[in-house]
């Protein structure tokens, strides 16, 4: 692996790999969307996840929950943030 040295590719490496890490972070939404509709359709059952998926979809379904209620958590276009 080669080292960083501050050059022009390297801060070119570092945006992509930023831009990276934020499409990670929608591509987790949209699976979890997709495993809510799954679910709501009854294709799937939250049974049929391994336990700690089904720990982990719980707890951001809760903390989108009870972030939802919370005033003032907007993005720049006047919408909510999660």
């Amino acid at each position: 692996m080669a080292k960083c040295d501050g050059s022009a590719a390297d801060g070119a490496t570092e945006d992509v790999a930023e831009r990276f890490a934020a499409s990670d972070l929608a591509f987790i939404r949209v699976i979890e969307d997709v495993v809510e509709a799954l679910v709501l359709k009854g294709a799937i059952n939250m049974a049929d996840l391994p336990e700690p998926a089904q720990r982990k979809l719980m707890g951001r379904r809760a903390l989108r929950t009870w972030l939802g209620g919370l005033t003032g958590i907007a993005d720049d276009d006047g919408g909510k943030v999660i």
